[in-house]
C-alpha cells in the first residue's frame, strides 16, 4: 500500500510567512520609534518630575512655615502685655520652650535685638529681615548662633514698652536649621536628586545630608559655574533677582544636569534641585537593550499564543467546574446551617411548648388550688411570649431575605422612643438586679423622621441581649448623642449600648450578624434564641444606611454602637422657658451631670453639680439653690437617704426631685415620706426636665401636682369585628373584665352594617380584624370613614395577626388610628384606647 504524506497548502505557508514578516516589521518599527523618541521622553519626564518635586518641597516648606508661624502667633497672642518686663520675659521663654523654639528675642524700634531665651545671634541678611520687621510683615531668615550652629528665624508683630523706654515691635524666635533640612530632604540620601536652599547672593542656607564634594562655605554660583553653563548661570541669577522660577539643562562638573529653581515664600531664599543625566542615560540604554530582548521574547511568546488559547480554554473549563463545586459546597453549607437552625429551633420551640402544654395539664389537674393555677398561668404567659418572639424573628428574617422589608418613616420623638424602650426592658433588668443608666450628650434634635417600630426593634434586640448575657448585679448603660451630618437637613444619631456581661471572642465577632448563628461557648448553652436577632438588627440598620460598630472582650462585656443619619423633623414649636433658678445636680456620673447642666442652661437655668455624695450637704449649706436634682442610686448609698439628711439638717424646704432610670412605683411612697418633692424619669431630655420642673414654676400654693385620674372604662361600648370565635371570646372576657361593653360582628360587612345602623356616638371605638370573610378590615375601615355621620371619626384600632410594619402602614392608609398585633396584650390594647379617647376629647 502506498504511503501518503500531508503537504501544507501553499496559501497557508504564504500566509504564515507573511504573518512572520509583518510581525518582524512591526516590532522593528516599534523599536526604532521607541529608541528615537526615548531621549525626548526623558527630558519631558524629568521636567514633570522636577517640577512636581519642587512643588512638593515648596508645599512642605510652606506647611512648616505656616505651622511655625501659627505657633509663634499663638505664643504672641497668649502673652499678656500688662505683665511686668521680668514676668513677660519669663512667660515668653516658657511658652517658647513649650513650642520647641530654642531661642526668643525682642526686636525693638531702633533695629536691635534683645535676647530673652536661648543663644546669641550673628544676624545675617539683616537688611531685608529688618525691613520686613519695620513694615510689620512676617519674615523668615537664618542666622548663626555663638556656637556656629545655623538657626532658622521667624518674626511676628508685638507691641510692648520695656522699662528702658524702648518699644518692642516684634518677637523673633528660632529653631535649628537641621530640623528644617531633615523635614524637607528626608529620604533624599539614596536619590539622584540633590536639593539645596540658597540665598540670592549664592550662599547656602540648608542642604540635604548627602556629601557631594561641594564646599558649602563658598558661593553656589562660584562652584557650579563652568565655561559651558556661564550664560545659563547668569540667566539663573537674573531670574532669582526677579523672584521667578527657572529651569534649564547645563553641563557641570557632573556632566549634563537638569536644574530647577523656585523662590520660597516669606524669605529671600531659593530652592534649587538638580538631577544628573548620566545615570539616567545609562538606565535608558539598559532599558533599550532590555526592550529589545523583551521584543524578541514577545515574538516567541506570540507564536505560542494559539497554543495558550487552547490551554486557556482548558483552564477556563476547569475553573467552571471548580466554581460549580464551590457553589455546591456553599449550597450544602447553607443547607447544613438551616438544618442546624431547624434543629435548634425545634429545641427552642418545643421548650416553651412543653411548658405551655405541661402547665396547662397541671392547672387542669389542680383547679381548686388557686395559687397553683395562678403559677401555671403565669408560666404559660411567659412561655407564650417567648414563643411569639421566636416566631417574629423567623418571619422578619423571611421578609428580609425575600426583599419585602420596607421602612415607614414618620415623625418620631426620641424621648418617646426611649421611654417605651425603658418601660419594656425595666422588668428584665429588675429581675436580675442589674444597674441601669441612660446618658444623653448635648442632644439638640428631639424629633426626627424614622421607622419607630424598626428602630425600637433594633434597640430592643441589642438591649435584650445585654440583659440576657449580663449576670446579676452587672451594669448596662445606654448613651445617646448626635453629631452634625454631611446633609444639613439630617442629624447623625449615635446610640451606644454597653454592658459588663460575659462578652464574646473575635471568632464570634466575625459572624455575629450572620443568620442562624449563636455562640456555641459553654457559657451560653443554656441561653435560648433563634440566632436571628442580630442578623435582623444588622439588616434594619443597613436599610437605614447606618452602621453598627461592635467591641467585646470575653469576661469584660460588650459595646454596640449604632450610627444612623436621620432627617430632622419640623420644629414642634415647643418653648421650654423656666425661671432663672440656681440648681444643684447630685449624681455619681460626671458625664450625666455635665450633659444635664448643658441642657438646663438652654432653658435659662444655672446649675452646679457634685459627684461625691459626701459633698451634697456642704454644697447646699454653702450655696443658695432653688431646686435639687438627686439621683436615686449613688456610689455609696441612695438618694432617698440623702434626702432625709437634707430635710433634717437644712431648714429651707427646697424642692428635691429624684431622677432614675428605674420604675419608682415600688419606692415612691418611701421617697415621698423622706422629703422627695417629685420624680423625673431618665433619660433626661429637655422635654423631660421641663415637664418635671415646670410644676415648681407656678405661684406659691399651686405646686401640688394634680392627681392623675385612672382611666374609667365602665360604660364604654366597643364594636369588635372578628371572624374567629375563640379570638372573640378572649377579647370579650379581657375587655369586659376591664369594664367595657362589647358587641360582636363576625365579618367586615356585618361590622359596617352594625355601625351604620347605630345611633351617632353609640360606639366609642371599633376593634377591627384584618383578614375576614366577605370583606377585610381595610375596606371596612374605609367605608366607615366615608359615611356621612358625625361619629365617622370614631377610633378604629386594627387588631390582627398581621404584625409587620408594612401592615401597620396599610392600616393607617385605610384610616385606622392604631395597629395592635395579636396575640392580644390587654395592657397594649388599653393603652391604645386611652390614647385615642384622649386625642378625640382634645
Amino acid at each position: 500500500m502506498r504511503k501518503t504524506t500531508r503537504v501544507l497548502p501553499k496559501k497557508m505557508v504564504a500566509s504564515f510567512i507573511a504573518f512572520i514578516v509583518t510581525i518582524l516589521i512591526t516590532f522593528g518599527l516599534i523599536f526604532y520609534f521607541t529608541n528615537a523618541i526615548g531621549q525626548d521622553t526623558i527630558y519631558e519626564i524629568d521636567d514633570i518630575y522636577m517640577r512636581g518635586l519642587n512643588e512638593k518641597s515648596q508645599q512642605h516648606f510652606q506647611t512648616i512655615v505656616d505651622l511655625r508661624m501659627m505657633q509663634l502667633k499663638a505664643m504672641t497672642d497668649s502673652l499678656d502685655t500688662h505683665l511686668s518686663e521680668d514676668e513677660l520675659v519669663e512667660e515668653a521663654a516658657r511658652t517658647a520652650q513649650l513650642r520647641d523654639f530654642n531661642l526668643v528675642q525682642f526686636y525693638v524700634s531702633d533695629g536691635s535685638l534683645i535676647p530673652v531665651y536661648g543663644p546669641l545671634l550673628n544676624l545675617e541678611e539683616s537688611h531685608p529681615f529688618v525691613n520686613a520687621l519695620i513694615s510689620d510683615k512676617t519674615q523668615i531668615a537664618s542666622s548663626v548662633d555663638e556656637s556656629g550652629n545655623r538657626i532658622i528665624l521667624f518674626s511676628y508683630p508685638f507691641d510692648y514698652v520695656l522699662n528702658s523706654g524702648e518699644k518692642v515691635t516684634s518677637i523673633v524666635v528660632g529653631f535649628p536649621a537641621e530640623e528644617l533640612a531633615q523635614s524637607l530632604f528626608s529620604g533624599d540620601e539614596h536619590s539622584l536628586v540633590n536639593s539645596v536652599i540658597i540665598r540670592k547672593n549664592g550662599t547656602y542656607v540648608i542642604r540635604n545630608s548627602r556629601d557631594n564634594g561641594i564646599d558649602y562655605t563658598k558661593s553656589y554660583f562660584d562652584q557650579m559655574t563652568t565655561d559651558e553653563n556661564r550664560d545659563q548661570m547668569n540667566e539663573l541669577m537674573s531670574k532669582m533677582a526677579k523672584d521667578e522660577t527657572f529651569s534649564t539643562i547645563w553641563n557641570s562638573k557632573d556632566g549634563e544636569t537638569y536644574i530647577y529653581a523656585t523662590p520660597l515664600a516669606n524669605s529671600q531664599w531659593y530652592l534649587i534641585t538638580s538631577l544628573p543625566f548620566g545615570p539616567i542615560s545609562a538606565n535608558m540604554n539598559r532599558m533599550t537593550r532590555l526592550t529589545l530582548l523583551l521584543m524578541i521574547g514577545g515574538y516567541v511568546v506570540f507564536l505560542l499564543a494559539v497554543l495558550l488559547v487552547f490551554w486557556g480554554y482548558y483552564t477556563y473549563s476547569k475553573a467552571q467546574i471548580i466554581e460549580a463545586q464551590r457553589l455546591k459546597e456553599k449550597a450544602e453549607k447553607a443547607s447544613r446551617a438551616k438544618s442546624e437552625f431547624l434543629s435548634n429551633m425545634s429545641h427552642d420551640i418545643r421548650t416553651p411548648m412543653n411548658a405551655i402544654i405541661g402547665m396547662a395539664h397541671i392547672g387542669l389537674s389542680n383547679c381548686t388550688d388557686q395559687n397553683r393555677v395562678r403559677h401555671c398561668l403565669k408560666q404559660i404567659q411567659l412561655s407564650g411570649n417567648h414563643l411569639l418572639g421566636l416566631i417574629n424573628d423567623v418571619l422578619d428574617m423571611s421578609k428580609i431575605e425575600s426583599g419585602k422589608m420596607t421602612l415607614n418613616y414618620d415623625v418620631v420623638s426620641l424621648k418617646v422612643l426611649f421611654d417605651d424602650l425603658v418601660a419594656v426592658i425595666q422588668p428584665q433588668i429588675k429581675a436580675k438586679n442589674q444597674k441601669f443608666d441612660i446618658i444623653i450628650h448635648h442632644l439638640e434634635t428631639e424629633y426626627v423622621y424614622c421607622d419607630f417600630v424598626r428602630m425600637n426593634q433594633v434597640l430592643l434586640n441589642i438591649l435584650s441581649n445585654a440583659v440576657k448575657f449580663t449576670p446579676e448585679n452587672g451594669s448596662i448603660r445606654i448613651e445617646l448623642y448626635e453629631r452634625p451630618s454631611e446633609n444639613a437637613q439630617d442629624t447623625e444619631v449615635h446610640i451606644i449600648v454597653s454592658d459588663t456581661g460575659i462578652g464574646f471572642d473575635e471568632k464570634f465577632k466575625k459572624v455575629i450578624f450572620d443568620s442562624f448563628v449563636r455562640d456555641d461557648s459553654k457559657r451560653v448553652t443554656r441561653t435560648e434564641g433563634s440566632g436571628l436577632g442580630m442578623a435582623i438588627t444588622k439588616h434594619i440598620v443597613d436599610a437605614m444606611d447606618g452602621q453598627i460598630v461592635v467591641d467585646s472582650q470575653v469576661g469584660k462585656g460588650s459595646t454596640f454602637h449604632v450610627i444612623v443619619d436621620l432627617k430632622k423633623a419640623p420644629d414642634q414649636k415647643e418653648v421650654y422657658e423656666l425661671p432663672h433658678w440656681n440648681m444643684l445636680i447630685a449624681d455619681d456620673d460626671k458625664l450625666l451631670c455635665e450633659t444635664t447642666q448643658f441642657t438646663l442652661a438652654q432653658m435659662g437655668i444655672r446649675a452646679d453639680y457634685v459627684t461625691d455624695e459626701a459633698q451634697i450637704l456642704p454644697t447646699l449649706k454653702n450655696g443658695s439653690y432653688d431646686i435639687v436634682l438627686l439621683d436615686w442610686i449613688l456610689a455609696k448609698g441612695n438618694g432617698i437617704e440623702v434626702a432625709r439628711q437634707i430635710r433634717r439638717e437644712i431648714a429651707d424646704p427646697i424642692p428635691i426631685l429624684l431622677i432614675s432610670a428605674y420604675d419608682w412605683s415600688e419606692f415612691e411612697q418611701e421617697a415621698l415620706d423622706s422629703g422627695i418633692s417629685g420624680f423625673i424619669q431618665k433619660p433626661l431630655f429637655m422635654s423631660s426636665l421641663y415637664a418635671g420642673l415646670s410644676g415648681f414654676a407656678a405661684p406659691a400654693g399651686s405646686q401640688e401636682p394634680a392627681e392623675s385620674e385612672a382611666p374609667v372604662w365602665v360604660g364604654k361600648r366597643l364594636l369588635v369585628a372578628e371572624d374567629n370565635e375563640l379570638n372573640w371570646e378572649i377579647a370579650h372576657d379581657l375587655l369586659e373584665e376591664a369594664g367595657f361593653m362589647l358587641e360582636w360582628a363576625q365579618d367586615g360587612v356585618e361590622a359596617v352594617s352594625m355601625f351604620g345602623h347605630s345611633p351617632a356616638g353609640y360606639y366609642d371605638a371599633i376593634l377591627m380584624d384584618i383578614r375576614m370573610p366577605r370583606q377585610d378590615g381595610y375596606e371596612s375601615a374605609r367605608q366607615i370613614r366615608a359615611m356621612d355621620r358625625p361619629d365617622a371619626d370614631v377610633p378604629i384600632l386594627a387588631m390582627t395577626a398581621d404584625a409587620f410594619s408594612e401592615d401597620a402602614r396599610k392600616a393607617k392608609e385605610a384610616g385606622m388610628d392604631a395597629h395592635i398585633p395579636k396575640p392580644i396584650d390587654i395592657d397594649v390594647v388599653l393603652s391604645a384606647l386611652q390614647a385615642n379617647f384622649k386625642k378625640n376629647k382634645e
